[in-house]
Formats: C-alpha cells, sequence, structure tokens
C-alpha cells in the first residue's frame, strides 16, 4: 500500500476542504493517532460525543487511556496495520470520560505525517448491536429451552411402559430429526382379546407437525366410550365394541380436518391384532403397509393404499388382513426408515430393511430394532436424520394358538 504524505497541522492534516467535510460529519469515530508516542494528534466530533471529552481534552490523552483494557491487542493490531497497510479489529473496548467501557469495531489505515507512520482509525460503536444480539441470544435460548420442555412432554406421550400382553411382544424405536416431531406411534389393548397398534406421521417438521401429532394420539387413545374413535357402539351387554380399523381412519380423518393447516396432512398404518385368531387386520392413510418377517421365511412388503388424512373430503378406506404365526414378526414404520438416504442421496429402501432383519432375526425384537437402527445411521455416514424415524414392532410368542372368533 502507498502511504499518503498529509503534513502533520492538525488544522490541515485532511487536505481539502471536502476531505475535511468527511473528517467532521462522519458518522463514525475518526482518531488520528501515532501508536509509537501513544498520542492522538487529531479526532472528529463524533469520537469526542463517543467518549465524552472535548477535542482539546481528548488530544490530551494517551492513546492506552482510552484503551486500558486492550493495551496488547491494541499494540498486536497497530503492528499489523502497520506492515500491511491497512486492518480491521472484530471489537476492541473504549473506556469513556465517565468510566464507561463502550464495545466498538477499528478499521485503520496507515498514512505518514512528517515523515512518522501514524494511523487515520474509524470507530464504530456496536453497543446497541450487542444489545439486540444479546437479547436475541437470550429468545433462542429462552425457545430452545421451550422446546426442549416440549419435546420431553412428546416423548413422556409414547409407549414407555410396554403393556404385558399374553401371547405377544412388542417393541419400538423412535428417533426424531428435530426437538420436535411429526411421527407418533402407539400399542393399544382394546380389550382382553385385541391391541391397536399404529406409527403416523404428520408432513413438516417441528412445532407445527409435532402439536398436530399430538392432536391425532389424543384422537387414537385408548378408552371404551361414545367419544373414542377406536371403539364403536354394539347391540346387546357390554355397550362397546372394536372399530375396524378402516373405520378409524375415516374417523380421525373427520375428526382432525378442523386442526389442519393449509396443506398440511397426515399418514397413519392402523391394525388390530386379534389375539384369538392371531388376525392383524389392518388399514392405511397414505402409508405404506408393514412389514411381515415369518419364523419360516418369506418375508414380504404388505402393500396398502389409502389417501394420506386431509387430502380429501369423504374418503373411505381398505382394510387388509394378515395371518401371523407363532414367531412371525410385523414391523409398522414412518417413511423416515426406508428413505433414509446414504450421503450420495440414495436410499436405504425396503430390501435393505428386510435383509437387516433377517440378519438379525434370532435376537429379541428389541435387539433387532437396535441394529436395524445401527445399520441406517451406517448408512448415513454419522450424518443427522433428515426426517423422523419410528418403528413399532410386533411379535406372536411360541405356542399360542388360534381359536374360533365368537
Amino acid at each position: 500500500m502507498q502511504e499518503r504524505n498529509l503534513g502533520y497541522d492538525q488544522a490541515e492534516w485532511a487536505g481539502p476542504d471536502l476531505l475535511r467535510q468527511i473528517f467532521e460529519y462522519s458518522y463514525d469515530a475518526i482518531f488520528v493517532i501515532d501508536p509509537v508516542a501513544d498520542a492522538i494528534l487529531d479526532a472528529n466530533p463524533r469520537a469526542c460525543a463517543l467518549l465524552g471529552y472535548t477535542r482539546d481534552e481528548l488530544l490530551a490523552l494517551p492513546v492506552s487511556a482510552v484503551h486500558p483494557d486492550d493495551l496488547a491487542l491494541l499494540q498486536r493490531f497497530a503492528e499489523n496495520t502497520h506492515e500491511n497497510g491497512d486492518g480491521r479489529t472484530h471489537e476492541l473496548s473504549c473506556v469513556t470520560h465517565s468510566g464507561q467501557a463502550v464495545p466498538v469495531e477499528v478499521s485503520c489505515s496507515r498514512i505518514e505525517m512528517d515523515g512518522r507512520a501514524c494511523l487515520v482509525c474509524l470507530a464504530r460503536d456496536v453497543s446497541e448491536r450487542k444489545r439486540y444480539d444479546e437479547a436475541l441470544r437470550r429468545d433462542r435460548e429462552r425457545a430452545r429451552r421451550e422446546l426442549a420442555a416440549a419435546a420431553r412432554i412428546q416423548e413422556s406421550l409414547l409407549p414407555h411402559r410396554l403393556p404385558a400382553i399374553p401371547g405377544i411382544r412388542t417393541a419400538w424405536v423412535f428417533r426424531p430429526c428435530q426437538e420436535l416431531a411429526g411421527d407418533n406411534l402407539n400399542i393399544i389393548p382394546l380389550d382382553e382379546l385385541h391391541v391397536g397398534l399404529y406409527v403416523l406421521d404428520v408432513s413438516g417438521h417441528g412445532v407445527a407437525a409435532a402439536l398436530l401429532a399430538v392432536i391425532a394420539q389424543r384422537l387414537l387413545s385408548p378408552g371404551p366410550s361414545r367419544d373414542s374413535i377406536l371403539h364403536q357402539p354394539k347391540t346387546g351387554p357390554g355397550g362397546t365394541g372394536i372399530a375396524a380399523p378402516a373405520r378409524v381412519a375415516q374417523r380421525l380423518d373427520r375428526r382432525i380436518r378442523p386442526h389442519l393447516l393449509p396443506a398440511q396432512y397426515l399418514t397413519l398404518l392402523y391394525g388390530v391384532f386379534d389375539l384369538r385368531t392371531r388376525e392383524f387386520r389392518f388399514a392405511s392413510a397414505g402409508h405404506w403397509g408393514p412389514i411381515h418377517i415369518p419364523k419360516s421365511g418369506g418375508s414380504r412388503l404388505l402393500h396398502a393404499r389409502g389417501f394420506p388424512v386431509g387430502v380429501m373430503e369423504n374418503v373411505t378406506y381398505e382394510e387388509h388382513t394378515v395371518r401371523l404365526e407363532p414367531g412371525d414378526r410385523l414391523y409398522l414404520y414412518s417413511d423416515g426408515l426406508p428413505e433414509a438416504t446414504d450421503p450420495d442421496g440414495e436410499q436405504f429402501d425396503y430390501p435393505r430393511i428386510i435383509r437387516t432383519l433377517e440378519r438379525h432375526r434370532r435376537r429379541p425384537l428389541a435387539g433387532g430394532l437396535a441394529k436395524l437402527l445401527e445399520r441406517v445411521q451406517e448408512w448415513r455416514g454419522g450424518l443427522r436424520l433428515e426426517d423422523d424415524l419410528s418403528v413399532l414392532a410386533l411379535e406372536v410368542g411360541p405356542g399360542t394358538r388360534p381359536r374360533k372368533a365368537g
């Protein structure tokens, strides 16, 4: 950088009147300093207002009096600026006439005055920006705490204590991609002979998706009452019966519509396992069907069709049935499992899911799910999940024999 020789006279150092006007009326505080002599040679009105001194008082001070807390940093900055011709600091602290520390950002250029290397320094008060940044940090921290609290509440709604149901074993995994998830799952004893299972997935992520997932979870809560969509009135003694899965999906669609945001929807796979017949009846609302891993081999993806909840009015759903044998396993899941991608964008997909489940077929149900999750994490190459991942598994216990319904 070519140095500029502007002369030493304080009144005239800036040269022409235009430069003097820029100096006098600049929004930034401007100082001319001799770092070797630790002297302030000139200061504009903004610099005097920033520090609370008159110009004569300020020129009588050493530079070190203005920056007593940052002397080492200031010295290194001056040396680097002298070597490079210009420089900029992230932040320095100036002490005002009243003793208040004011944070400033400083940029400097080297000039020559009477053969002496001096610096022209522009200092910008960043107090307001720091107050804004601190307020923003507090807001973010408060939002983080609130999200963490909401996530704990949402997690508390998951079936942490699996119901002990004679004749079957159950297990599940749930991995949200953010603090709050749009997935939900549950295992619901409907009566002594029927168990309901579901996995649902709300479109999108974040607070809106999580709130809708909680609303859907409440609607799918057990309890033989007239408001429960899992039960239905029946004639004769007893008062209520088990609602068919297709009917449950239809009721959920009708009840959840008032809570949907524009373009929001959810998918659902809901089924009822009959402990007498070992039949699993299920319906899909825009959700892939379950994966059946028989004990004797011949694993398969059970196809199911149906519109997502909230997409069409007056929608009806089809019902499907699969008969399970002792030792058979059934897996319900969200699309975060098959659609998990590797770093190159390739999906994990169903053949890998089935091979992984078959490879760990002899492990306990929960252990097999843990291995599946490990395999997905390996497939992701250490990257964070892009979508919520939920899997709900059921295994028929050994020695159970089907009994004729009724």
